[in-house]
């Protein structure tokens, strides 16, 4: 397979993009189903939740060394 990888770099931004969008729908969620705004910590915890599957997915597209 000769496919270009992600680099590190990528692969934070892709994740850090994740966890403040599924965020930001656990908040709109929320509200939805209640009056009050989500607290923090269980917005924080959404995201944290999320960070994890992605980055191990994400590491399957890891860039690899070129050979010389």
């Amino acid at each position: 397979m000769g496919g270009v990888g992600m680099s590190i770099w990528a692969r934070i931004a892709v994740t850090i993009i994740l966890m403040v969008l599924f965020s930001f729908l656990a908040g709109l969620l929320w509200s939805s189903l209640f009056t009050d705004q989500i607290p923090s910590y269980v917005s924080g915890f959404v995201g944290g939740l999320v960070a994890v599957p992605v980055w191990e997915i994400l590491e399957k597209f890891k860039a690899k060394p070129e050979p010389t």
